[in-house]
């Protein structure tokens, strides 16, 4: 058997180098990938945190939807109700308010009811927002609410009042201060114009106001 030659044992060498040189610089890039692979297979697999919430049915607290919306029946109307959440994720303790208001909300929509009755009898927002409609609607509009032109002022006025109906509830978790919105309106076509009121955390009223 031959002996190598100096220039092929050079080569064999050279060879075996390179190989080593590849199988390390790759070897370890594949360990990185694979390393950076259940990284982000683990940092994307979060844990579901799955609450039912009453009207709306079962969300996952670690991943919330921006928006949603259902139609329920509340103290016999059809009331649209959204929820509204602005973080990805949202705590058991931030939608807590949410869960007992929930539960409650055919109280606290008499109570909203009853508020805007009262407004009209000691406040100004109700009173103004029927007197600028009733100025503005024409003698059909009027007649489509059942207000004849033989109506006096004060008939108007009430008639008018009889009419205005919880259209939707709008539910902000985050908000602590203004947890829910209701807007009340005379007509889904004839006005853009609502009475709003807001609620916070605890279901208590805060504040009555006008917006379009």
């Amino acid at each position: 058997m031959k002996k190598p030659t100096m220039t092929q044992t050079l080569l064999f060498i050279l060879v075996i180098g390179i190989g080593l040189f590849y199988a390390l610089k790759y070897g370890n890039k594949a360990k990185k990938d694979i390393a950076e692979f259940e990284s982000k297979k683990e940092t994307n697999t979060t844990t579901k945190e799955i609450i039912e919430l009453k009207y709306f049915g079962e969300i996952d607290l670690n991943k919330t939807e921006e928006y949603i919306d259902v139609l329920t029946n509340i103290n016999g109307n059809e009331i649209s109700i959204d929820l509204n959440i602005i973080e990805e994720t949202i705590s058991k303790k931030t939608i807590q308010p949410t869960i007992n208001f929930l539960e409650n909300l055919h109280e606290i929509e008499k109570i909203a009811h009853k508020q805007v009755l009262s407004d009209f009898k000691n406040g100004n927002i109700v009173k103004d927002y029927i007197e600028h409609h009733i100025g503005e609607f024409n003698d059909d509009d009027l007649k489509s609410l059942g207000i004849k032109t033989t109506d006096s002022p004060k008939e108007r006025k009430q008639k008018f009042l009889n009419k205005i109906y919880l259209k939707r509830i709008g539910f902000y978790p985050e908000e602590w201060d203004s947890l829910a919105i209701f807007d009340f309106t005379i007509s889904r076509d004839l006005t853009q114009y609502l009475i709003v009121l807001s609620f916070d955390s605890n279901g208590k009223f805060v504040d009555i106001y006008t917006e379009s």
